[in-house]
């Protein structure tokens, strides 16, 4: 089933045909999938986005809060970062559901408290777009880092960008 689900997801995302490390192959069969179908399917989703350019998945390469069930006790994996970033830089979502604490990362620009509104939803929609402009201008418009940067799925963060009508970014 697995595998089904590795050929569908990089076929989906352009990417070369990925293959689990056998590591992630012994957690995949120990864990007892509450989920279902529906939580392989994902994780592996999650695992081809953020495994680009790699062969084989492993468990860093899967969502925060499935690692942290599969690999109890372990330290959280440092990811692989891009030019320019620290060695340890990883997505907030990350260290929350891990349990560590980092400060949070500053956005530039305040919010307006006129212009957006005096409703909750259109401040949260607006700094939401704020935050993912910044992180795709940081990113030089690359998705798929910044969908890792945010803790989302790559097509989540497309969805969120097609929601918000965020245009202006050259994607990269």
């Amino acid at each position: 089933l697995a595998g089904y689900y590795l050929q569908k997801y990089s076929q989906i995302y352009g990417q070369g045909l990925k293959q689990l490390s056998s590591e992630l192959a012994s957690l995949f069969e120990a864990y007892p999938w509450p989920g279902n179908i529906r939580e392989l399917a994902y994780a592996i989703e999650v695992a081809v986005n953020l495994a680009e350019g790699e062969q084989d998945l492993k468990p860093e390469h899967l969502p925060p809060y499935l690692r942290s069930k599969l690999t109890p006790g372990q330290p959280p994996a440092k990811q692989k970062v891009a030019a320019g970033k620290s060695a340890g830089s990883i997505s907030a979502s990350h260290y929350l559901i891990a349990g560590e604490h980092r400060p949070p990362k500053k956005y530039g620009r305040s919010i307006d408290l006129q212009s957006a509104g005096s409703n909750l939803n259109s401040l949260l929609r607006e700094f939401e777009k704020q935050v993912i402009l910044e992180e795709l201008a940081r990113n030089k418009g690359n998705i798929t880092r910044t969908a890792r940067e945010l803790g989302l799925a790559r097509q989540n963060l497309q969805y969120r960008i097609k929601k918000l009508k965020i245009t202006g970014f050259k994607p990269g």
